[in-house]
């Protein structure tokens, strides 16, 4: 069991935080402090194009931090998290780049354990278990092989340290160096404001294993974060749209880097399917409504989702054509020093 938070300082490690909204000002100050907590050698809190925000977290982390280790910066990048994370790399000369989203908290030991496998030079990204901060608050209906839908780990992943094809953005690490390499996360994908999309993450671990022979992606269960879910996605229609863009974002991935597997989301459908017939059948015998809604919604979501997929695969392909090098799509992150932003 690990009995410290505090990590080795061979390799650096920089954990960095995107924020983009004020509504989630305490969430951001908690999410902060809990990464200070894990003993990283630099935070970076990276403010996505809001002013207001950008001011109040010069103002509240950057001078009050006793610690020293938290820094802010602007975003220079396009609008959304892919950029946002980028001028994060950009920032820091750290070997080690971890991230945490602002709506989530570290539990103690979490960068301890995301950094372990690492001691493995082929380890080039971990990723770590999300769970709600209150489960009690979602709905009856909900199908928690789904929690991917609000940035939570779902039923179904592994229970111990396994090799993944790709990690979740609310807890991982990365080598620096191989980020930089591949000029870091696409910025087609990823969320922008409100909007619902995801699989950054998953397209820059493809491109990492497709760059590096014998790259391993590792899931350390045991490096956990509590992430607080706004009830405004706890609803059927967020529900829905999450699928939807969901697989649009498969798509994008696919016109832009050819064929790619898609076994985790095959073995995910049939695993679906498989459960959701499980749950009618128990639903039936026990009269349970929630059962008869959670198998809709597991239903619901899939067909939505493939939905996404082909809508987006066949008939909005990119118009610049999908033979370019995936290495190429990204923005440059580059090797300009650490800074900070401009003061306001």
């Amino acid at each position: 069991m690990v009995t410290e938070s505090r990590v080795a300082k061979d390799p650096s490690v920089c954990v960095v935080i995107c924020a983009h909204s004020t509504e989630r000002w305490p969430l951001l100050q908690s999410a902060v402090a809990s990464a200070v907590a894990e003993g990283p050698d630099e935070v970076i809190v990276v403010v996505d194009h809001n002013q207001a925000l950008l001011q109040r977290a010069y103002a509240t982390l950057d001078q009050s931090s006793e610690s020293g280790l938290v820094r802010v910066i602007s975003n220079s990048n396009q609008t959304g998290l892919s950029g946002a994370r980028n001028e994060g790399i950009a920032g820091t000369r750290s070997h080690i780049v971890a991230f945490i989203d602002d709506d989530a908290e570290a539990v103690p030991g979490w960068l301890t354990y995301l950094l372990q496998p690492f001691t493995d030079a082929d380890v080039v990204a971990v990723g770590g278990r999300a769970i709600p901060a209150r489960p009690e608050r979602f709905p009856a209906w909900w199908p928690h092989e789904y929690d991917w839908v609000v940035g939570c780990s779902w039923s179904g992943l592994p229970e111990s340290i396994s090799d993944v094809r790709n990690v979740i953005g609310c807890s991982m690490a990365f080598q620096r160096e191989a980020l930089v390499a591949l000029n870091g996360f696409l910025p087609e994908l990823g969320r922008k404001g409100e909007n619902a999309g995801g699989c950054e993450e998953t397209e820059l671990c493809i491109r990492l294993r497709l760059n590096q022979n014998g790259a391993r992606i590792v899931y350390e269960p045991k490096a956990t974060v509590l992430h607080h879910v706004d009830d405004r996605r706890l609803t059927l229609r967020y529900f829905l749209r999450r699928c939807w863009s969901e697989g649009r974002s498969k798509a994008v991935i696919q016109n832009k880097m050819g064929h790619v597997s898609l076994g985790p989301e095959k073995r995910f459908a049939l695993e679906a399917i498989r459960t959701s017939i499980g749950t009618v059948i128990r639903a039936t015998v026990r009269l349970d409504r929630d059962g008869l809604s959670r198998s809709g919604a597991i239903i619901g979501g899939l067909v939505w989702t493939g939905l996404g997929f082909f809508t987006a695969r066949f008939f909005q392909r990119d118009p610049q054509g999908s033979s370019r090098s995936p290495a190429a799509l990204s923005p440059t992150v580059g090797n300009r020093p650490p800074r900070s932003a401009s003061r306001i």
